[in-house]
């Protein structure tokens, strides 16, 4: 297996499903009670999964490049 095919395997998608539950999470929170000070634990879980994704995603592109000999723009 590929360092990319690896990382997509192990890293992104792992990072894709953390994100869309704490989104989730948010949402029905959200729709509990719209007071932002009733929701804002979530909201911080959620830009945290976002930034995690972000993070695995870069080095998903990170890897391909270097398996593929090319620079990454």
């Amino acid at each position: 297996m590929t360092r990319t095919s690896q990382h997509l395997l192990t890293k992104v998608l792992p990072a894709v499903v953390d994100y869309e539950t704490a989104e989730t999470q948010l949402s029905e929170a959200h729709n509990r009670d719209s007071d932002p000070g009733s929701w804002e634990t979530q909201g911080q879980a959620a830009k945290r999964r976002a930034m995690e994704l972000a993070i695995a995603i870069d080095g998903l592109a990170d890897r391909a490049a270097l398996e593929l000999g090319t620079p990454k723009k």
